[in-house]
């Protein structure tokens, strides 16, 4: 832990061994995204618990439904800013429809597997908030942002707990390194079959069928930026408000994805009442809803923030 090269090198093989899963194939992927998944959410499942039971005999703080209410946020601008973290939150949940192709029963299984997958974060960041909240004072979870959850452990299972927990929040951290890659690689091949980026990115492999040339640039960038903010301080910074910056990126790229499917299925939206809000109203009240918090948001985050976000998009366009 105090050694930045080995931390950078543990770090680097981490991520080549992910980049190998998601070359090999969408199928060892899968499977390594079940077991890391699987093994993550047990623990959480069993340490929220063993946190309700906890916080009922020693809560720092009583539970109040006004807590999920409008009360909390500190003013409008409270709203936005927590609007704008819950939508980084819930970032990656549309992965499943980034591999509709490469999925059994695509029609159905790639949409439904997004739906359960914001169910059950939303669930788990739900009870999660709560909990942390009554078995914790003020001071600790401000002292402990970093690491809260191996904080929360140790207090309701003293000893081991703390330890599990880390090993939830890094295999969380795998798995979503994992589905990034995944993301991104299968954006680029498809772009690249549309025509709006290069042939190459659409390259298949003869054997494993996944976009390896895709996959081999998005690697080689994201390792140099990782090695080289890990050793050169000022990058580091850059790449904190690149990375501060995405939120407004995920926000208007929702609205566009939301707007683009109320165009898809304009000829069914009125056909029946499930469609008109499924396919029709809940869409539209999405895309106004990120679109308002995109432009309400860019005053607060600050100049380079702001800089780097606008320009990203500003390059894009």
């Amino acid at each position: 832990a105090n050694s930045l090269g080995a931390v950078t090198a543990v770090g680097c093989v981490w991520f080549l061994v992910m980049v190998f899963f998601v070359m090999r194939g969408v199928r060892i992927t899968t499977e390594a995204q079940w077991i890391m998944s699987g093994i993550e959410v047990v623990l959480l499942t069993v340490f929220a618990v063993l946190g309700i039971i906890h916080a009922s005999t020693h809560t720092h703080i009583n539970f109040s439904w006004s807590w999920l209410g409008f009360s909390h946020f500190n003013g409008f601008h409270g709203f936005v800013a927590g609007a704008l973290i819950a939508a980084f939150y819930y970032w990656g949940w549309d992965v499943s429809s980034n591999l509709n192709e490469e999925t059994a029963d695509s029609d159905r299984s790639s949409g439904l597997g997004g739906i359960v997958g914001v169910l059950i974060v939303f669930a788990l960041f739900e009870v999660y908030t709560i909990v942390i909240n009554m078995d914790l004072p003020n001071h600790t979870i401000q002292s402990n942002s970093g690491d809260i959850l191996s904080v929360l452990g140790s207090r309701v299972w003293p000893g081991l707990g703390g330890k599990l927990l880390i090993i939830a929040v890094m295999l969380s951290t795998i798995a979503t390194l994992e589905t990034t890659l995944i993301q991104v690689t299968r954006s680029l091949f498809a772009m690249s079959r549309e025509r709006t980026l290069p042939a190459i990115f659409g390259s298949i492999h003869p054997t494993w069928q996944t976009p390896w040339v895709a996959t081999i640039v998005v690697a080689a960038i994201s390792l140099v930026l990782f090695v080289v903010s890990n050793l050169i301080g000022s990058v580091s910074t850059v790449l904190s408000d690149a990375i501060s910056a995405i939120g407004l990126q995920i926000a208007i790229y929702y609205a566009l994805a939301a707007l683009a499917a109320v165009v898809a299925f304009h000829k069914h939206v009125f056909s029946s009442l499930s469609n008109f809000v499924l396919m029709g109203l809940l869409p539209l009240l999405g895309a106004g809803f990120m679109t308002w918090i995109f432009i309400e948001s860019i005053p607060s985050l600050g100049g380079t923030i702001d800089a780097i976000g606008l320009g990203a998009m500003a390059l894009e366009i």
